[in-house]
Parts: C-alpha cells; structure tokens; sequence
C-alpha cells in the first residue's frame, strides 16, 4: 500500500509547497509553524481541551504545509527511531492523555518536580 502521507515517488512527506527534499521541507515547516506558535501563543486558541479541539490546533499549527493537518493518522510513522503511536490508538491514547490532563487541572500551579511526575506520555505501542 502506498503512504498516504508521502510524495508520490519520494521520501518526502506530501506538502501544500510541492516540495520533494525532506531536509528542505523541514525547514520550510520549522519556520511556518514557528510563525503560527507565535500567532497562537498570543491569545487563547478556543476550544473543550479535548480531542476536537486539538485536531482543530494542529490544523491551524500545521494546516499551512500540510493537507492532511488535524487529521487522524491512518498509517504507523516514526521520525527516525522514535516510533509514533499506532494509529488504532492514537483516539484513545489522545483521549486519556488530555483526560489526565484535566483531571490534574491542566498542571496548573503545582511544583515543577510534580509537574514532571505528572505529565502524560504517548507511547508508541
């Protein structure tokens, strides 16, 4: 089966730029999300915190270079060892992360060894 996410014929991951060099696409990618962190980083991006809303940030983070931004994953990917999560998980996994995170009130105010003890992980099952 071919990946979806990829350039037809290319390692590259398929883009709105229509480039086909990873290492060119990387860069083009770090500067257009950093510009769209900073937009979203200046006021409070709307939402429930929950699974919708963030497909709803990572559209906006990462709509700009890629079609299928906010979209579930429908393929296993990894970025280079580091697997991602199987994509039959990834509603569930995203679900009780955020879940945790709003049962530990969003990590607000608490010291930051407990901060650490209680951030969620992802793992890559």
């Amino acid at each position: 089966m071919d990946d979806p996410y990829l350039q037809p014929g290319t390692d590259c991951l398929a883009n709105k730029l229509n480039i086909t060099n990873p290492a060119i696409l990387a860069a083009y990618e770090s500067q257009i999300v950093a510009v769209r962190d900073v937009e979203i980083a200046k006021k409070t991006f709307p939402g429930a915190y929950n699974t919708p809303h963030y497909k709803a940030f990572h559209k906006r983070l990462f709509g700009d270079v890629y079609a299928w931004a906010g979209e579930l994953r429908i393929v296993r990917m990894s970025k280079g060892t580091s697997p991602f999560c199987m994509p039959l998980l990834i509603e569930s996994q995203l679900d009780a992360t955020l879940g945790g995170l709003c049962a530990e009130q969003w990590l607000r105010d608490i010291p930051q060894r407990r901060f650490v003890e209680a951030s969620p992980t992802i793992t890559a099952s």
